[in-house]
Formats: structure tokens, C-alpha cells, sequence
């Protein structure tokens, strides 16, 4: 029964966090095209993989942004694609945020993302890419 009360509290305080934050409004992430440095990648397929987990980068933002933190920012990243296909070396350049559980949220998801894989000779490719988080 007590493991029962303390998941429910938790439930609780979960959905009261996500909830104020989104009582302000709308979010809006915006995710303007990636420069993209080396390697095969294009900026179209960078593209179309990051808004792929647009519905994540906003579930990072739901769970870790709390009331009294800067509800509108804009967060770069840095992060190289493998020829395997996979993203890795992935920094945060610029930070409009200081919410670490936040940021980790958003570099967990980017560590997810999987290209198609090309040769080791075609390279790595070093992508920065801004997100915009704007309640509307």
C-alpha cells in the first residue's frame, strides 16, 4: 500500500509539472536547417532524422523545464555522425538553459538518432544544429 501512495504522489507531481508549463501556452520547437560539415551527410537528412524526434525534444522539454526556469531559449548543439550510421561526440555550444536535466534529456535523444551507414571512406560528418523551445 505504501508503494502504492508514494507512485501515485509521483504520479501526481509529474503531471502538475508538465501541466504548469504547458498552461502557458503552446510549444513551439523550431530546428533550423543543420550546417553540416564534411563527410557525405546533406542537410535535408539531417533534417528529416531531427524531426523525427521532434515529439522527444518537447517530451524533454515537458518533463525537465520547471515554472521558474527561462520558459523561451535557444539551445546549439555539435555532434558527429559516424559512417556507421551513428551519432556520437555530441556538446552543447550554446546553452540558453541551465537545466542539466534538461540538457542531458536532449543529448540522450540526439544519441538515438541512426542514419543510414556509408563507407569509412565517405567520413564522418560534423553537424551543429539549434533548438528553439518558444512558448506561443
Amino acid at each position: 500500500m505504501k508503494r502504492f501512495v508514494g507512485c501515485a504522489i509521483l504520479l501526481f507531481l509529474f503531471c502538475f509539472f508538465s501541466t504548469d508549463v504547458s498552461a502557458q501556452g503552446t510549444l513551439d520547437v523550431f530546428c533550423p536547417a543543420p550546417a553540416v560539415f564534411g563527410g557525405p551527410r546533406s542537410e535535408d537528412e539531417v533534417t528529416a532524422r531531427i524531426q523525427q524526434k521532434i515529439d522527444y525534444f518537447r517530451n524533454c522539454y515537458g518533463n525537465h523545464i520547471k515554472k521558474n526556469d527561462t520558459l523561451n531559449f535557444k539551445v546549439r548543439v555539435r555532434f558527429v555522425i559516424k559512417p556507421a550510421g551513428n551519432v556520437d561526440s555530441i556538446s552543447v555550444i550554446q546553452k540558453g538553459i541551465s537545466n542539466i536535466g534538461f540538457i542531458s534529456c536532449l543529448k540522450s535523444i540526439l544519441a538515438q538518432i541512426r542514419f543510414q551507414p556509408v563507407t569509412h571512406s565517405e567520413g564522418e560528418s560534423v553537424v551543429e544544429q539549434s533548438f528553439i523551445f518558444k512558448i506561443i
